[in-house]
């Protein structure tokens, strides 16, 4: 959607989600979905916007109850677990992020980020091997 940061401040009165169609972006009610856990969120979401594709980083019921552990899920299939940003989004009763886009991402230094990526892999595999020893 051509964004690179996105900064939440505050807290609003009713739970919301925030939604990002390239340049547009919209603070929804979240009503609808607050109580749903994280899989359920997702697919009334996606089903709310018309658009199965569209990306959502939800909270499930641990986040809207400030569990300190509470992790943010990503598609269904990504976590982000660690320090309990999920507590963080419950805390400003922001159920989703969710964003639609169409802009290209353009990619500043190429080889660079190869670089990363072989470096990153090689750390993964390694990290794999090591786990199936113990």
């Amino acid at each position: 959607a051509g964004y690179d940061v996105l900064v939440i401040q505050g807290k609003s009165e009713n739970p919301v989600y925030i939604y990002i169609e390239d340049d547009e972006v919209k603070i929804r009610d979240a009503r609808g979905v607050w109580g749903m856990d994280s899989y359920q969120a997702v697919d009334e979401i996606r089903k709310e916007i018309g658009d199965p594709r569209a990306s959502v980083a939800t909270i499930g019921q641990a986040g809207e109850k400030l569990v300190k552990i509470a992790c943010i899920v990503v598609d269904k299939h990504s976590f982000a677990g660690r320090c309990g940003l999920g507590a963080v989004m419950g805390s400003k009763n922001l159920k989703a992020v969710v964003v639609k886009g169409s802009k290209k991402v353009p990619v500043s230094n190429l080889s660079q980020l190869k670089s990363y990526n072989g470096r990153y892999f090689n750390l993964i595999i390694f990290y794999i091997d090591i786990n199936r020893i113990f």
